[in-house]
């Protein structure tokens, strides 16, 4: 995997200290997976964990991993204890507009919630795969976005 992009103002990539920092998201399931879960995931390979911060204070975490042909939002969580609104979508901004160009790909997949896949669709996302449950999450809508489509 080639260099990281240099990220701009307002983002950095997960670091060890950041473990012992709080999160807490807007959705249950995902309170299980604490920063020690995305600094660990940030170590593997083709796989980056970036931080969106607001006056120096974590607002959202987005896990992303590099594969052949697409980018895939792993997960996207904002902080509801420095909530800032708008964070999370900063992310997938970034995602879109930096991270993927970066590689190389021009499509970004994810896996979307129910409550959320309206808001993807809104943003560009289209559906491409069944929706299907999942143990942890419920029901879960593979969604894509091709770069270069609005």
């Amino acid at each position: 995997m080639p260099e990281q992009p240099e990220l701009p103002h307002g983002f950095r990539y997960i670091r060890h200290t950041d473990t012992k920092r709080s999160l807490k998201s807007f959705v249950p399931e995902m309170d299980r997976y604490t920063l020690e879960y995305y600094y660990q995931w940030s170590l593997e390979p083709n796989s980056l964990v970036v931080l969106r911060e607001v006056e120096e204070k974590i607002a959202a975490v987005a896990h992303v991993t590099i594969h052949d042909d697409h980018v895939m939002l792993e997960m996207l969580v904002r902080n509801k204890i420095h909530s800032y609104h708008g964070s999370a979508g900063d992310l997938v901004i970034l995602v879109e507009k930096l991270i993927a160009p970066h590689y190389g790909k021009n499509e970004i997949r994810l896996e979307a919630l129910n409550h959320i896949v309206s808001y993807y669709g809104t943003r560009g996302y289209e559906i491409y795969g069944k929706s299907y449950r999942d143990v942890t999450w419920e029901d879960l809508t593979p969604m894509r976005k091709r770069l270069g489509s609005s």
